[in-house]
């Protein structure tokens, strides 16, 4: 796994801690010692659907970092973001997937691709203008289901804090290039949704709320899910509110619609992992949502496994890792779920 590049050090604040390797031994003295117990945590998992995951290729992949990918709804359009070379911002094969070799934050743009339907191949990646782009980091893009809005987050100059999200607006949605100047959604200061902080990986269920992850400080170690609502017609959000169901470790991504988790938790197969809430799909309300079980593989990995993405039927789970068999850092993976044969009752 390379978090970041070889370096003998690096500020304390921009150290990658919530991956917790060095301190796996520690963790889980503290947990057999102390007796921890939590509502928000599970080290066993239940029967898991069967998954068929395969690497995206060479059309999406790249040598470079490839991640923080979105799949829209109907499966048929794929955001990604990428250093590779011909962005807004330099390539440098050697940064990480979070930190850079000089240890500031890897910089990334935002590409994206469609296909004519899930059994075609995708087409060649396009990268989104001037704007949406910059010679900052953006990653994270999430477009709305009627293609009219675009959140991504940002660490551009002017923010609140570290990093923040934004929102784009368009009126033709079959035009990729027709995105408007991106707007950061507000200070917490002036009852936006942005802190001082870390502000990331934005998803909008469709029905007005708008969750995504936050820290306090520059360390993704202390994210967790925030919620908020999002005004279509204004292209508005308020001041967020923390979702009980976060954990003391790091919740780094939360999808609403299907309840999957990107998180770094004592149970994690290697460095973070994604995992599920065990009620999601009985209970449709993110904030009362429990249990994040832990996936299996091949889904998960000794790797870095990070970002799921599903469609609204919750067939196709899009995620990135950096796992042996890639192109380069992290690639982008596409998982199809496995339908159940049915099963024969004897008389």
């Amino acid at each position: 796994m390379r978090l970041i590049a070889d370096r003998p050090s690096l500020p304390p604040l921009l150290q990658m801690s919530f991956v917790r390797i060095a301190h796996r031994c520690m963790t889980w003295a503290f947990v057999l010692c102390a007796g921890f117990a939590t509502s928000n945590l599970v080290f066993a998992a239940d029967a898991q659907p069967e998954w068929k995951v395969k690497n995206m290729g060479a059309t999406i992949n790249s040598a470079y970092q490839d991640g923080w990918a979105t799949i829209t709804g109907d499966g048929l359009t794929l955001y990604f973001s990428s250093n590779r070379p011909g962005g807004f911002s330099e390539a440098k094969l050697e940064d990480g997937w979070y930190l850079g070799k000089d240890g500031t934050p890897t910089r990334y743009d935002i590409y994206v691709s469609h296909r004519a339907k899930r059994s075609s191949p995708w087409g060649k990646p396009k990268l989104l203008s001037k704007g949406v782009n910059s010679t900052s980091s953006e990653h994270s893009a999430l477009q709305s289901d009627d293609g009219h809005w675009l959140f991504f987050a940002s660490d551009r100059p002017g923010g609140c804090g570290g990093l923040d999200i934004y929102v784009s607006h368009r009126a033709n949605t079959k035009d990729d290039m027709a995105w408007g100047e991106p707007r950061n959604l507000g200070c917490e200061k002036d009852g936006g949704p942005n802190g001082p902080g870390i502000d990331s990986c934005p998803n909008f269920d469709n029905k007005g709320n708008l969750y995504w992850t936050s820290a306090k400080d520059d360390d993704p170690a202390n994210i967790d899910f925030k919620g908020t609502t999002f005004d279509v017609k204004t292209g508005r959000a308020s001041m967020g509110k923390t979702l009980p169901n976060s954990t003391a470790f790091m919740d780094a991504h939360i999808d609403p619609v299907h309840g999957y988790v990107w998180g770094a938790y004592p149970n994690s197969m290697g460095g973070s992992d994604i995992y599920k809430f065990e009620n999601s799909e009985r209970q449709r309300d993110p904030t009362k949502w429990t249990n994040p079980v832990l996936l299996p593989a091949p889904i998960n990995s000794a790797f870095e496994d990070q970002v799921p993405a599903p469609t609204h039927d919750g067939k196709v789970v899009t995620f990135a890792s950096d796992r042996p068999g890639g192109k380069g850092g992290l690639d982008i993976y596409e998982a199809v779920r496995i339908p159940k044969r049915p099963t024969r009752s004897t008389p």
